[in-house]
């Protein structure tokens, strides 16, 4: 996440435990609090727009993907400021178990008007995701914020979760990681997406 990027460097300091970061779809909200030697970083997602996939495009998914998407909930492209395609699998292995073609992903993701591809799984702690950014030139993000406030909202809009409901995403193992990232929906069913970051390479880049 930038803003721990931005924390950890020193360029800015939270005023009472929140920081304002600004994104495409305006200003947008983060608190920061200690949870033991982490730092704890939650954002408010900013409102989402949704479209959803015609019947051509979920085809094409399903191919990309070598494996087809639930129909219901349908899948959508989720707004946010980033933009994903979200859909969901019918299991964790399944979801695991996927190799999208990542040059078609890529054309796929352009042409929609997305970042990327984030799927995911109703899992026995929450969900499973994974993120495929691939028209960015990432095959594969290994814990990803706006993919999973995407999901997050998508599953919102499909009555999977509601007002005052939480989970935990689990997301990276295909990628060597083992993340986690903390989905809430409050009151007014916005949606809180968090989690704590380290810091793995520090260092000058120069021109």
């Amino acid at each position: 996440m930038t803003a721990h990027a931005v924390l950890e460097a020193g360029l800015f300091s939270p005023t009472e435990g929140k920081l304002v970061q600004e994104c495409a779809k305006g200003l947008v909200p983060i608190s920061v609090e200690a949870a033991g030697d982490e730092r704890r970083l939650t954002f408010e997602l900013p409102p989402a727009e949704h479209r959803l996939l015609t019947g051509e495009e979920i085809d094409e998914l399903n191919a990309i993907l070598g494996h087809k998407v639930l129909a219901d909930p349908a899948p959508a492209v989720v707004d946010v400021g980033a933009v994903w395609i979200a859909a969901e699998i019918s299991d964790v292995d399944s979801l695991l178990g996927i190799a999208p073609d990542l040059a078609s992903c890529a054309d796929f993701e352009r042409r929609l008007g997305a970042i990327g591809v984030c799927l995911y799984a109703v899992s026995d702690t929450g969900i499973e995701t994974r993120s495929f950014p691939t028209s960015t030139g990432v095959n594969e993000d290994p814990v990803c914020g706006s993919g999973n406030g995407c999901v997050a909202s998508f599953r919102l809009k499909a009555s999977q979760i509601g007002q005052g409901d939480s989970y935990i995403a689990r997301q990276g193992r295909m990628t060597g990681r083992d993340g986690f990232v903390s989905i809430r929906i409050d009151s007014d069913h916005g949606v809180f997406v968090g989690g704590a970051c380290i810091t793995t390479m520090d260092g000058t880049l120069k021109s």
